[in-house]
């Protein structure tokens, strides 16, 4: 499939033990029952398989979804010892080929980010990626820690695990405080780093949804949306994010909130439009955004002027 002899080159030949192994793994597991997920048992089958998906990726040159044509093999290999495999054949191929093709979508983008992130270390002379960066591959791109573990170590360097521990200890406590916030992975439609955002001269905009994700709180479920370009303001700053709403074919959905997360701006809707691939009309409100800006200016013009009151009374040599 990757026109790629065994036995031609050590790295390939680890690539390709690596696929067959997890295959094996991975199809076992769906066969009695484990689906991949974000928790438990399911998560580790996940892992398993997109450590293989990496491998085809990296060193096989695998740009499409390639393991799921393998349980045919499989299958012929070890259907006599393991009958599952002949009866779940179909479900097992349809599991894997949906995780592979997701996964790709991020692998792609995160590749692409840790080979600047690992650039950047060599040249400053570090011996390991900061904790930091590598919880923002996680969190924002969902490329997963030991991967970037992994890639570090095949690049001569390590990753400051303790570093992403206190940055995805800190996620947790704000996951707690959001009241037990379930999220599921991005689901990713364009390749984008960042947002660029266009609401200092503009409050309208045509924009594409990039990414997006559903997330449950408090038995409320909404959708948080990063669109390529944005007049959207994100909340930070001490100025609290835009609403508004996204239209296309005359079908508007409203945007609540904006906000900022790890450095993308994250709008949320309470229903996904009914296809995220269109291109969008993005409309601010202008009435809130304009009282919003006023109220925030006035905040600083008192924080300003209440500072030098208090110098002065404190006898201190301010200018007014």
């Amino acid at each position: 499939m990757c026109n790629i002899k065994y036995g031609a080159d050590e790295k390939t030949d680890i690539a390709m033990r690596v696929i067959a192994d997890h295959l094996r793994a991975v199809a076992f597991a769906i066969a009695d029952g484990q689906l991949p997920s974000n928790n438990k048992a399911g998560y580790v089958i996940r892992r398993i398989l997109r450590r293989a998906v990496r491998y085809g990726y990296t060193f096989l040159n695998f740009r499409e979804a390639f393991i799921f044509k393998l349980v045919a093999v499989l299958k012929e290999t070890m259907g006599e010892a393991f009958p599952e495999l002949v009866s779940q054949q179909v479900l097992i191929e349809k599991v894997i080929k949906e995780e592979e093709e997701s996964f790709l979508r991020t692998l792609t983008t995160g590749i692409r980010l840790l080979d600047d992130i690992i650039s950047k270390a060599k040249q400053e002379n570090l011996t390991e990626i900061q904790g930091k960066d590598a919880f923002v591959l996680f969190d924002t791109f969902g490329f997963p820690f030991d991967l970037t573990e992994l890639i570090a170590r095949e690049n001569g360097l390590g990753v400051d695990e303790a570093g992403f521990k206190v940055e995805m200890e800190a996620q947790k406590n704000r996951s707690r405080n959001a009241a037990a916030q379930e999220t599921d992975d991005w689901v990713e439609i364009r390749k984008i780093d960042q947002t660029e955002f266009l609401g200092y001269d503009k409050l309208e905009a045509e924009i594409r949804i990039a990414r997006y994700r559903k997330v449950t709180q408090q038995k409320k479920t909404f959708y948080q949306l990063v669109f390529d370009q944005t007049p959207f303001y994100g909340e930070s700053g001490g100025q609290v994010g835009d609403s508004g709403f996204i239209e296309a074919d005359g079908k508007r959905t409203t945007v609540f909130d904006t906000q900022k997360e790890n450095n993308l701006i994250v709008h949320l809707v309470e229903k996904l439009p009914e296809n995220p691939s269109d291109f969008f009309r993005a409309s601010v409100n202008t009435d809130r955004r304009m009282n919003i800006a006023s109220n925030h200016t006035a905040t600083h013009f008192c924080m300003l002027h209440c500072d030098r009151f208090w110098a002065l009374m404190s006898n201190k040599k301010v200018r007014l």
